[in-house]
């Protein structure tokens, strides 16, 4: 949200109630065709199929290890999935639902615990390889990402990206999703007027939608630059 710092990653696990080795044997029963078919095309191969097994079926971290050795597992077989190019089934690891404190997917508690990096690493690995709904999570969350690492250029480089894509498939939603997200960056770079342009339009969408909860986070965001201006009396 706009005026808020992003606080860093200090969050932990309770180890009495993680475990992620249910969720890791869960997804290797749904990803277990997809191995068998793959498994004696070459030596290569065996070798990948035999990696995913033991990283989501074996690996079991210690409980004081750094947030992202618990989840190194699902970070080992997302990788051997890639050179398999096994991309569904890749896509499916970042969807895994976690057993943390705040129960998010992998890629999501990625950015909870602050390792942007790492999160952009991953996605960039799927950009353009599924369909295009998944196209625009991976865009909408690199542009997040890099705005987390104060690397501003980029950040609206993807979010430019994800106006074009929900634009050319004419969903609303993602429009007003990735205007709003312009309007942040804009306004951590200190030009108010495209934020409020961005945000405006963002705005718009959302009451067009009916959608309050986007309503409000833009009305919100207006507040917030237009109190940074001393413009207090506007109405949003």
């Amino acid at each position: 949200m706009l005026g808020i710092e992003i606080e860093p990653a200090t969050l932990k696990l309770d180890s009495q109630h993680s475990n992620f080795k249910i969720s890791g044997q869960r997804l290797l029963s749904e990803i277990g065709s997809s191995l068998n078919r793959l498994h004696n095309v070459s030596s290569q191969n065996r070798a990948h199929c035999r990696a995913i097994r033991n990283w989501l079926s074996k690996y079991n971290p210690a409980s004081n290890v750094s947030n992202i050795n618990k989840v190194l597992g699902y970070l080992e077989a997302f990788y051997h999935l890639c050179e398999l190019e096994l991309w569904v089934e890749a896509g499916k690891v970042l969807l895994v639902d976690l057993n943390t404190k705040t129960k998010e997917e992998l890629h999501n508690q990625l950015d909870t615990w602050g390792y942007y990096q790492e999160q952009i690493n991953l996605l960039n690995r799927l950009l353009g390889k599924l369909e295009s709904d998944f196209d625009s999570i991976i865009i909408t969350t690199l542009g997040n990402s890099y705005f987390s690492l104060g690397k501003y250029d980029l950040s609206i480089e993807f979010h430019q990206k994800r106006l074009i894509l929900s634009q050319a498939e004419q969903d609303l939603e993602g429009c007003g999703t990735a205007l709003g997200n312009l309007g942040i960056v804009y306004y951590t770079l200190g030009n108010y007027a495209k934020a409020i342009e961005y945000q405006t339009k963002s705005l718009e969408i959302a009451r067009s939608l009916n959608n309050r909860q986007s309503e409000g986070a833009a009305i919100g965001n207006l507040g917030v630059i237009l109190d940074s201006l001393g413009d207090y009396e506007r109405g949003v």
